[in-house]
């Protein structure tokens, strides 16, 4: 492993082991869960919105280290984004 390969599984691990937004939501005004049909991994997702912008997210995750650290990167980043930018953003990486 390279050095920059140490970096990375640091972050990596770092994240994933501090899920940001880890918790369910008590009335979130949508939800959805999906699994991958690759691994298993399962993410639900709670939002809460106003006037079209993302106000609150909340988040159970049961993934990997790759999926764990994916869903805590997007939940610090995810308030006050609007679906549209959200929308775009996943599909330009698509």
């Amino acid at each position: 492993m390279t050095a920059l390969d140490d970096i990375y599984q640091e972050k990596l691990l770092a994240y994933a082991g501090d899920i940001a937004r880890n918790g369910r939501l008590g009335d979130p005004d949508a939800s959805a869960t999906v699994v991958s049909r690759s691994c298993g991994s399962e993410v639900t997702v709670d939002l809460k919105m106003r006037d079209a912008v993302i106000t609150d997210f909340g988040q159970k995750v049961e993934a990997c280290a790759l999926g764990s650290a994916s869903a805590s990167i997007f939940a610090r980043v995810v308030i006050g984004k609007t679906l549209a930018e959200i929308h775009q953003c996943a599909c330009s990486h698509a």
